[in-house]
């Protein structure tokens, strides 16, 4: 079992998790690809995909074995010209790979794509946020459970950061739950840790638990 750990370069590196020992540093496809950025790294469950998000100039690598990386087209690229938000999210949902970006005032912008190959703008459009709130981060990664993808969100009103969630079965259509308290600083990070038994804590900040009432704070879906 591997953790990718996508560096700041055309490289990356491997983390044995049976070993607990780094792999050696393999690289992503040479020439244009290779003088991109890749930061961002999905697998779903037949194929990993890097991506370089750099707007019309965004490239993809596919690996099949998660080690050798081919250069797909720049039919991401092309995808990405046709909306104004940059690509900073890559998600799965049933199989297919999610390009997500958004703003802070909730417009996001949704590509698809099946093959890692073959890139579409499927929608755009701007959530319904609460009244008041601004988004100030939403996570690097989310959790595919029970044929949905939840994606861990930190919601910004005043001073106030609000953690909820955002959840989808398509990619397409996403709905943000409401949220359940608040925080007075900003967390640094926003992921999501699913339970055994199928709570989805937001995690980020010292928030599992409410101090005042002793609460557990959870969102079970």
């Amino acid at each position: 079992m591997y953790q990718y750990t996508p560096a700041s370069s055309g490289s990356f590196y491997r983390w044995n998790a049976t070993t607990q020992a780094f792999m050696p540093a393999s690289s992503f496809p040479d020439g244009t690809f290779a003088s991109q950025s890749y930061s961002l790294l999905a697998y779903n469950g037949t194929r990993y995909l890097a991506v370089a998000p750099s707007g019309i100039n965004s490239r993809a690598a596919v690996s099949v074995d998660g080690v050798n990386f081919t250069g797909a087209s720049t039919a991401l690229g092309a995808a990405c010209a046709m909306t104004h938000l940059p690509i900073s999210r890559l998600y799965t949902v049933g199989g297919k790979f999610i390009a997500f970006g958004y703003d802070t005032t909730g417009n996001i912008a949704i590509l698809t794509s099946t093959d890692a190959s073959a890139w579409s703008l499927a929608a755009t459009y701007r959530l319904p946020l609460p009244a008041g709130c601004t988004i100030q981060l939403v996570g690097q990664t989310g959790i595919e459970e029970g044929g949905m993808l939840h994606v861990p969100v930190i919601l910004r009103r005043d001073t106030a950061y609000l953690p909820t969630i955002l959840s989808t079965s398509d990619g397409i259509a996403w709905r943000l739950h409401a949220h359940g308290y608040e925080l007075a600083t900003a967390p640094a990070y926003c992921e999501l840790m699913l339970q055994p038994n199928g709570r989805l804590l937001v995690c980020g900040a010292p928030i599992e638990t409410d101090v005042d009432n002793g609460l557990e704070l959870y969102y079970e879906l």
